[in-house]
């Protein structure tokens, strides 16, 4: 049976990525790089792209990051809400959400089909940048206007919610926004720490190992791809010289593990501690 629910843990908190949707695609398409610039190593063949997301429950709150596709998105409908009912817990439960940027990936499961918000006591951690970016009317001329009015109906549907942060400040103990902008103007990671212990979730900052093994390549969903590349190293390089777990939401399920310096890029280690997978 496939796996939906996977439990880990850092620190004192308790955590788990809960499986959103997967879909089948040919690897290679994942890349925006000119063909010249792909190296023949690059892999071939149609690979799983899985979509998750991460809880954490600090005790005191329980902290979902991204609302998963919900039944808003035309191309799936995502099952995030369904395997999260599978511990026991309920969109009502969610009382802080954590938005990393406004895909309809990553948003779209804040409203229902009616234009609802979906869980009811969910106050909205929101990178001030990302408002910023959203508020404005400049940098929209050449977007399509669906794409627009999605993300502004969301946030307009949640505003009387929404906690605009800095990255100079801790939203709740321990838990702090790292702008990584590139793959979207409005991208932020996420440094979790307890315990002495640290998680990096990198959001889109990679959607797919690869990205680590030649870390020249971008992908077809960067905006800016120098912008994203720099925000790519950035973290990795972090994450490499402190032995931070990362979650890469978009990484084969459930794309947890510890990455290393190899060359230029990266090496991708996956697995966690304390880890134990429920199907």
């Amino acid at each position: 049976m496939e796996n939906k629910v996977y439990p880990f843990s850092v620190g004192d908190l308790e955590c788990a990525v809960i499986r959103d949707f997967s879909r089948v695609r040919p690897v290679r398409e994942l890349i925006a790089n000119p063909q010249e610039e792909v190296p023949a190593e690059v892999p071939t063949g149609e690979e799983t792209s899985d979509y998750s997301c991460l809880l954490v429950q600090t005790g005191k709150h329980n902290v979902l990051f991204d609302a998963g596709l919900g039944s808003r998105i035309d191309y799936a409908e995502g099952r995030m809400l369904t395997n999260l009912r599978s511990m026991d817990i309920g969109p009502g439960d969610v009382d802080r959400m954590v938005i990393t940027h406004a895909d309809g990936d990553h948003i779209g499961g804040i409203l229902d089909r009616n234009g609802k918000p979906v869980f009811s006591n969910a106050r909205y951690v929101l990178w001030e940048g990302a408002w910023d970016y959203w508020s404005s009317s400049d940098p929209f001329a050449d977007w399509p206007e669906d794409r627009v009015n999605f993300v502004r109906g969301t946030y307009a549907a949640i505003k009387d919610r929404l906690d605009l942060v800095d990255a100079e400040s801790e939203f709740l103990p321990g838990f702090r926004l790292v702008p990584a902008v590139g793959h979207k103007f409005d991208h932020v990671a996420v440094r979790i720490t307890s315990g002495g212990e640290c998680l990096l979730h990198i959001a889109d900052g990679a959607v797919h190992p690869l990205f680590l093994d030649f870390p020249d390549l971008y992908s077809i969903f960067d905006l800016n791809p120098e912008q994203a590349l720099a925000s790519k190293r950035r973290l990795f390089d972090w994450a490499a010289a402190e032995g931070a777990l990362v979650f890469a939401p978009h990484f084969p399920f459930p794309g947890l593990g510890q990455v290393r310096k190899k060359g230029r890029g990266w090496q991708w280690l996956p697995g966690a501690s304390k880890q134990q997978a429920n199907a």
